[in-house]
């Protein structure tokens, strides 16, 4: 199955934001600090800095890679993809 990157756009912003709820959501030893909302102006926000790539299967965005120049912020992948390599292709 072939798969794109590509900067994330402001449109992206709700999906991403899922992606980062999901990922606290599926794992019990994560505290969920923010509300569904507060992900998505997240998400908004590193986007805006131009700060994330995403990784897009078939128009469905399957992970994101956010980072400020070296430094990685975060890297998630949505939880039926993971063990995929999406995750070494978005680094």
């Amino acid at each position: 199955m072939s798969q794109i990157l590509r900067p994330a756009r402001s449109t992206d912003a709700g999906k991403l934001g899922a992606i980062l709820s999901e990922a606290v959501a599926a794992q019990s030893w994560k505290p969920c600090l923010h509300t569904g909302v507060d992900d998505i102006a997240h998400m908004g926000d590193l986007i805006d800095r131009g700060w994330v790539t995403v990784c897009e299967r078939k128009e469905a965005l399957v992970g994101f890679l956010a980072r400020d120049k070296d430094l990685v912020q975060s890297l998630y992948v949505k939880h039926a993809y993971q063990g995929k390599g999406i995750g070494a292709l978005l680094l």
